[in-house]
């Protein structure tokens, strides 16, 4: 899938991926998806805002791939480091508008990745920023 934020020249390229990555979810057991909601790296390497639609991306994905793995990837010291967190599932009250369910699950997401990351690049997700 190409990168985010998205590029309206790519809007075409984008849908295709989006629906070929949905396609892939339903048709394959136990599917693994790899997924940087974030788009690309943020100033600082902090953890920054989803792009629109990534929070629904998510929750159409965790339709047929439940199993939410969050993974906290940082470099340091010359060195990639990894984390990975609790498998957990996406609940989500029925009857949120798509702008809330785009939030909700975004924040939801971004703070379990947060929680395996050092608390300098935790950025908005950090216990000591209260304005979540």
């Amino acid at each position: 899938m190409p990168a985010m934020p998205p590029d309206p020249a790519e809007a075409v390229q984008r849908a295709v991926a989006v629906r070929d990555v949905l396609r892939y979810a339903s048709r394959t057991w136990q599917a693994v998806i790899g997924m940087a909601p974030e788009g690309g790296d943020q100033p600082g390497g902090v953890l920054g805002n989803l792009p629109s639609g990534v929070g629904r991306f998510m929750h159409l994905i965790s339709q047929t791939c439940p199993n939410v793995i969050p993974v906290g990837v940082w470099k340091e010291q010359g060195h990639i480091d990894l984390r990975f967190g609790t498998p957990y599932h996406l609940d989500v009250p029925p009857r949120l508008s798509a702008h809330d369910r785009d939030k909700l699950v975004g924040e939801i997401v971004m703070n379990h990745i947060a929680m395996l990351l050092p608390e300098r690049l935790r950025g908005r997700y950090s216990a000591s920023n209260s304005t979540r």
